[in-house]
């Protein structure tokens, strides 16, 4: 059963991963969220696992942090990998 804003560790990366770029590019949450046209209640309530993204808004993020979905995919990938060494679970596929 899905409750809302209770992920599992993925999630969690992809949201460390987005807040992390935005902080290194020096933008607020209000910032961001008037860059992609949202509000900053938006980005807040992703940045805390309240609310996912979906792909448009993952694509419009990646347009404001000057990154391409492949490049933030790769950094994703690194940063789950990375994440489940440390946690000792092996990946499914």
């Amino acid at each position: 059963m899905h409750t809302r804003g209770r992920y599992n560790s993925h999630p969690q990366v992809l949201i460390d991963a987005i807040t992390g770029l935005r902080k290194q590019k020096g933008l607020t949450q209000d910032q961001m969220a008037k860059a992609i046209g949202a509000k900053q209640a938006f980005v807040s309530k992703y940045e805390t696992g309240e609310r996912r993204l979906d792909f448009l808004d993952l694509v419009a993020i990646c347009k404001v942090l000057s990154m391409s979905i492949a490049k933030f995919a790769e950094r994703f990938e690194t940063a789950r990998n990375r994440n489940l060494s440390k946690s000792r679970i092996i990946p499914r596929r």
